[in-house]
C-alpha cells in the first residue's frame, strides 16, 4: 500500500477525447480526485472494520456491492462447500442465501434485488433471488474473461461492466434482461498501464438514454459515455496518476 501510496504522488497527466459526431457530455469528466479508493467496491470495503468482515464472513471474502446490499461469498467448513449470501448494506441483516458461489449482485432501478450472477463451466448464469434458481444460462460473452462485474438495469436491458479488480482493464456489455441473449458490445478506452501490484474498480450510471461508466484504477481513471441502446461510445475522459 505504501509503494501505491508513493506512486500516487507522481505527477499527474491527463488526457481526454471524444468522438467527432458527439460532444462529450461536460458532467461526465473524471473527478479531482481520482484513486481507486473512490470506487464504490473498494469504498464499501474500507467502510467496514476487520472485526466486522470477520463476523459478516468468517470464512471468505465480500465479493460485490451494489447501492443497497452486500455479497459475501463463503464456505460451510469442514465440507468446503461453497456458498454466498446476500447482507442488507445498512444493517448487515441477511436477505439471502445461496448454496453456491456466485460472483454479482443484479438489483433494479427501485432498490430490489433480482438476483445474482455466477459463472458456471463457460457460462454466465442469472440466478432467481426469490426462487434461487437460473432465470437463464448463456455462453459467457466473449471478452469476458474476470470475476468482478458491476451490474445495472435499465427496462429489459442488464448491463455489464467486467474486471479485475487487481489488475487494469474492463470490458462493458449489455443482454437481455429475460433471456440473457447479448444485444450489444461496447468498445472500452482500456488505460494500458504496466504494473506489479494494482487496484480496479468500476461504477456504471444511467443518465438519459446514456450510460456512464467509471473507471476507478491505481494508475488514475476514466469516465466514458455510452448510446444505451447501441453500446456505442460517445465520449472519453482519462486521467492519469502514473
Amino acid at each position: 500500500m505504501l509503494r501505491i501510496a508513493l506512486l500516487f504522488a507522481l505527477a499527474v497527466a491527463s488526457t481526454a477525447h471524444a468522438d467527432t459526431s458527439v460532444a462529450a457530455d461536460a458532467a461526465a469528466a473524471p473527478p479531482a480526485r481520482c484513486t481507486y479508493e473512490d470506487g464504490p467496491f473498494w469504498r464499501a470495503y474500507h467502510a467496514l472494520t476487520d472485526d466486522e468482515h470477520r463476523k459478516l464472513a468468517p470464512f471468505d471474502e465480500l465479493r460485490d456491492v451494489s447501492a443497497h446490499y452486500l455479497l459475501y461469498a463463503w464456505a460451510l467448513k469442514p465440507s468446503d462447500v461453497r456458498g454466498s449470501r446476500v447482507l442488507d448494506r445498512r444493517t448487515h441483516a441477511l436477505v439471502r442465501a445461496f448454496d453456491l458461489g456466485v460472483e454479482a449482485l443484479v438489483e433494479d432501478r427501485a432498490g430490489a434485488l433480482l438476483g445474482v450472477l455466477a459463472l458456471q463451466r463457460g457460462q454466465l448464469v442469472l440466478i432467481d433471488a426469490r426462487t434461487s434458481k437460473p432465470r437463464w444460462r448463456v455462453a459467457t460473452p466473449a471478452g469476458v474473461r474476470d470475476e468482478s462485474f458491476r451490474a445495472l438495469v435499465d427496462g429489459d436491458r442488464l448491463i455489464l461492466a467486467n474486471y479485475h479488480r487487481y489488475a487494469t482493464g474492463s470490458t462493458l456489455f449489455a443482454l437481455d434482461l429475460g433471456s440473457g441473449a447479448l444485444r450489444w458490445t461496447a468498445e472500452v478506452e482500456q488505460m494500458n498501464v504496466a504494473h506489479s501490484e494494482y487496484f480496479n474498480d468500476v461504477a456504471l450510471e444511467r443518465r438519459g438514454a446514456t450510460v456512464i461508466m467509471r473507471g476507478f484504477e491505481a494508475a488514475g481513471c476514466y469516465v466514458q459515455t455510452f448510446d444505451l441502446a447501441s453500446g456505442r461510445r460517445l465520449s472519453s475522459a482519462m486521467q492519469r496518476r502514473w
